[in-house]
């Protein structure tokens, strides 16, 4: 292991102080390399992180694609179903008028004539 000197600011001193005594560590050395352990971790699971946001972020956009192509799909069967729902009233219309003509035998009249 290398030798490395260094001037901390009083705040670090502090820092480093408080570690040692609540994490039991056996010299200033020692709680310096803990800490840049724990950034070196930190730093990873920063990396992990972000890369679940972007995962996370290309889900969302493939959800809102999805409820996107959904909402259209259901409003295009909804519109078949009034076409339907307006042609079947237009046949049972149709149906009444020839029933009608049919059950009077009346040619000339002039609902009966299409």
């Amino acid at each position: 292991m290398s030798r490395i000197t260094f001037t901390a600011e009083k705040s670090h001193e502090n820092y480093l102080a408080d570690l040692e005594e609540r994490d039991d560590i056996d010299s200033t050395a020692a709680a310096v390399r803990h800490c840049i352990e724990i950034a070196a971790d930190d730093q990873q699971r920063d990396a992990e992180l972000q890369q679940r946001v972007k995962e996370l972020q290309q889900e969302v956009e493939r959800l809102q694609n999805e409820k996107r192509t959904l909402i259209e799909d259901r409003q295009g069967r909804q519109e078949l179903v009034r076409y339907v729902e307006e042609e079947q009233e237009i046949q049972r219309a149709s149906a009444a008028r020839v029933g009608t003509c049919v059950e009077t035998s009346e040619v000339l009249d002039p609902r009966c004539a299409d």
